[in-house]
């Protein structure tokens, strides 16, 4: 099925009383939606995946697999302020977890931290991203920590 498909049949054809204008607008429209069907959107895709994954997906699943491996008590990842600061890297790695296999938004990813604001979430997100770029095995704890959700 087509974007063309789901426009409804009122817009598809012009009626008597309809101006000109108007017409060739919903057949431009008609057009440009045939049109972008075609074209693959990589963020589209990337959402697309994003959701289907998440229907089973929820947070709570993603602090039970992190605690479990890094051997921390789900309570203290949830934990508004950690007084220690050992449990850093598994929080963040839960909110990037969370960020690619869940559609929730930054600010639900934070509620589940203590009402965590949602630039910390994001700031997580890009410091787990850069970890992962130079520490190896951190990347291959992310990966197997994600086969084991997906």
């Amino acid at each position: 099925m087509t974007v063309a498909d789901s426009i409804p049949v009122a817009h598809k054809s012009k009626p008597a009383s309809t101006g000109m204008l108007t017409g060739l607008y919903l057949n431009q429209a008609a057009a440009w939606a045939e049109q972008s069907v075609i074209v693959a959107d990589p963020d589209s895709a990337q959402s697309e995946r994003r959701s289907k994954r998440a229907v089973c997906m929820t947070i709570r699943k993603i602090m039970l697999a992190v605690a479990a491996r890094y051997g921390v008590p789900v309570a203290d990842l949830r934990r508004a302020r950690d007084s220690r600061g050992g449990n850093a890297l598994p929080r963040m790695l839960v909110c990037w977890l969370a960020h690619r296999l869940t559609p929730y938004s930054l600010v639900r990813i934070g509620r589940h931290f203590g009402n965590r604001d949602p630039k910390t979430v994001a700031h997580a997100i890009r410091r787990i991203d850069a970890l992962i770029l130079t520490d190896r095995v951190l990347a291959d704890v992310v990966s197997q920590i994600e086969g084991e959700l997906v």
